[in-house]
């Protein structure tokens, strides 16, 4: 993998854009690929470091539980990782071949089936024992995406995609900063005690990113990490068995960093 380091943007440039510059995490970056006809390209942003990738499509989140909600659904629930896209000067300025998002457009998601082996399931999970060995879910778990005001996404282990909700509006800029609700729950009819709580472990979706004007990015995957699911290793493995078997090739990666920051830290805090 071929890593290039350029500068990004001064501190005050980053304030005045909405971004707090000691914020404590990262989100997905969300941008335009020239080289590609304005595809959508996804990477990384860590406010940690205040860095940037492009390249990016395997991230990571760890729901808290269990938490009992509304309707009689036990589960647990997060909001890492968040989407974000930098203004147009953040990119025009460095030559990362990345250009901003259209200006005041929303763009949305669709949770995507996909393929481990000969299984195709929309929803994942590895109870984090040995190596990583993820299977389709099939005891009446759910994953689900939710934002107020809208129905929510729900993926529920079967290999049909989900049409999901615009996740934010840019700016006129093209800048936008977004966190949403991600929940694994156990819906009453599965959990009839409404005593249980999804198993600990590992749970993974796909999603592509849509917009207005612009070609759907390629898929990306999260790593959601939930319970008392054992150490940070277990989760990195994870991580790197979707980066290397899930994703058929290799993912080149442009690093832009501020104040000379060397490498963008995958861990999200």
């Amino acid at each position: 993998m071929r890593i290039s380091m350029i500068r990004l943007i001064a501190p005050a440039a980053l304030l005045a854009m909405g971004v707090p510059a000691l914020a404590q995490h990262a989100d997905l970056l969300l941008a335009r690929d020239a080289a590609n006809g304005g595809k959508l390209v996804t990477g990384e942003f860590d406010f940690d470091n205040s860095t940037g990738s492009i390249g990016k499509r395997v991230y990571e989140g760890e729901l808290e539980g269990p938490e009992a909600f509304v309707g009689a659904l036990n589960g647990s629930t997060g909001d890492e990782p968040g989407f974000n896209s930098i203004a147009q000067t953040a990119h025009d300025s460095n030559g990362t071949g990345a250009f901003a998002l259209p200006g005041n457009t929303a763009y949305s998601f669709t949770l995507k089936s996909f393929e481990i082996g000969s299984s195709a399931s929309n929803l994942w999970f590895w109870n984090g024992v040995g190596g990583p060995s993820f299977s389709p879910v099939s005891d009446g778990t759910l994953f689900r995406v939710r934002r107020t005001g809208f129905l929510p996404a729900i993926a529920n282990g079967l290999d049909v995609d989900v049409d999901g909700f615009d996740i934010i509006t840019t700016g006129t800029n093209g800048f936008s900063h977004q966190h949403r609700n991600f929940d694994i729950v156990i819906p009453d009819d599965v959990n009839t005690l409404a005593t249980e709580y999804p198993l600990e472990g590992y749970y993974a979706v796909s999603m592509v990113l849509n917009m207005t004007g612009v070609a759907t990015s390629d898929p990306i995957y999260i790593v959601f990490g939930v319970g008392a699911h054992g150490s940070e290793d277990a989760h990195e493995a994870a991580i790197e068995f979707f980066e290397t078997t899930v994703i058929p090739e290799p993912t080149s990666v442009a690093l832009i960093g501020l104040l000379g920051a060397a490498f963008l830290r995958r861990r999200t805090r």
